[in-house]
């Protein structure tokens, strides 16, 4: 009774391919694990031998008979490779196969167990090319933050600023301090809207502009701002939205230009024309 149920539950056994094969390697049974991950039915196979299972180059390098003959002088034979299943289809398997023995010591067949490794052999390739990816990210990310550092740090003519996803200042250039009057120990911490008028703080205006720039990958704004010691300028301020891989707004790049000469300029020529004029 127990080996009839032992049997039964061999048979049904799906992840695993359990092939009987005889003193010859030739099969004569398996089970349903080794149709579904070889691809044939049982009466494909019978009585050929087992080395329709393994690639031409294995075969051509004898490997089936080195197998069967491992498993009889040591007990068992055990191998990882790539497997043949029908139309040529490869997988990756983990292959074990022991002898059967008679009374008198002799082999009257085998057992053959296959495990399908494929499943294991992509999500390492994934493991793989994702930490080969995270590598050169992490290199590209490093000679970008290079960049930016030597580019944020030269540019005295433009307030570069780099803000989380909620606004709030984590990092910005000598022209920032130029341009804005704070030192950068003041100012990180608080959100951007500190440069902002009172009226433009009512409407929610520095807001509005990172939700644009979170939409659409950038918001481009003219206007007064406020310096440190209360004095207004106006400014072009363009809002760069940086995203993850999953696109989510992780960063806000928000350079700055004073354009106030160029309006005081203006008024000063418009002042003399309408001199010219009177």
């Amino acid at each position: 009774m127990e080996n009839r149920i032992f049997e039964q539950v061999l048979m049904d056994l799906e992840d695993y391919a359990l092939i009987l094969l005889n003193a010859h390697g030739e099969i004569a049974s398996w089970n349903k694990g080794a149709e579904r991950i070889n691809g044939y039915t049982e009466n494909e196979v019978k009585n050929k031998n087992f080395e329709i299972f393994c690639t031409s180059e294995d075969r051509a390098a004898g490997l089936p008979g080195k197998l069967l003959k491992e498993a009889d002088t040591k007990g068992r034979a055990q191998r990882e490779g790539w497997c043949m299943g029908k139309d040529e289809d490869k997988f990756w398997a983990n292959v074990t196969i022991a002898p059967v023995k008679d009374t008198d010591g002799s082999t009257t067949g085998y057992v053959m167990i296959t495990h399908d490794l494929s499943e294991r052999v992509a999500a390492e390739k994934t493991i793989r090319d994702y930490e080969s990816d995270l590598r050169e990210m992490a290199l590209k990310s490093q000679r970008l933050r290079d960049i930016y550092q030597v580019f944020i740090s030269e540019v005295e003519d433009y307030a570069i600023t780099m803000l989380d996803e909620n606004g709030i200042i984590v990092d910005w250039n000598p022209g920032s301090e130029k341009i804005k009057g704070y030192s950068y120990d003041e100012i990180i911490g608080k959100h951007l809207s500190v440069f902002y008028p009172v009226e433009d703080r009512a409407t929610l205006l520095p807001e509005s502009l990172l939700l644009k720039a979170g939409k659409e990958g950038r918001a481009e704004h003219q206007g007064w701002r406020i310096k440190k010691d209360g004095n207004s300028f106006w400014a072009h301020v363009i809002i760069i939205a940086v995203y993850d891989k999953k696109g989510v707004v992780r960063n806000f790049v928000k350079i700055t230009k004073d354009l106030t000469p160029w309006i005081m300029k203006e008024r000063e020529l418009k002042e003399r024309i309408e001199a010219l004029e009177f």
